[in-house]
């Protein structure tokens, strides 16, 4: 017997963006990913998928917080969207599920410029792999995030 090695590849194209509108950050993201799935599972695992966010962040309080210089509370709304398995069932062209997407709104305190703390209240919808009605959910998130 002989062994014969698969190989498997992955592809992905990302564009980046950020502007400033007058105070407002506007930033986001797109992201195209190509997996190459073996044929009897590519309705399952998917090999096109793609996602992306917009945000928008706008501090409405800048001044000293904490003994922090130049501190920031930020309002920020975001909305994100990813299809894990872009494509249609061969058996009957329905389009694969699999998705999710949901906005969220915040207040963030930037204590630097490279700490933030922030609560959100997210609300997204998910739909499962086969399409039925999308699962709806909302709450409430803490974030804390530094960069050193």
């Amino acid at each position: 017997g002989e062994e014969i090695e698969e190989r498997r590849s992955l592809t992905m194209i990302a564009f980046d963006f950020q502007a400033k509108v007058l105070k407002a950050t506007i930033q986001g993201e797109v992201v195209s990913a190509s997996i190459d799935v073996p044929d009897n599972i590519v309705e399952i695992y998917g090999e096109s998928q793609v996602g992306g966010f917009i945000e928008v962040i706008y501090p409405f309080v800048e001044r000293t917080i904490f003994g922090y210089e130049n501190a920031k509370i930020n309002a920020t709304v975001r909305y994100e969207s990813v299809d894990y398995n872009r494509g249609k069932f061969a058996v009957t062209g329905d389009d694969i599920g699999d998705e999710i997407s949901g906005v969220a709104f915040g207040v963030g305190l930037r204590t630097t410029a490279s700490t933030v703390f922030r609560i959100n209240y997210r609300y997204h919808q998910i739909t499962d792999v086969l399409g039925n009605p999308p699962a709806l959910l909302g709450g409430i998130q803490f974030g804390f995030a530094s960069y050193f």
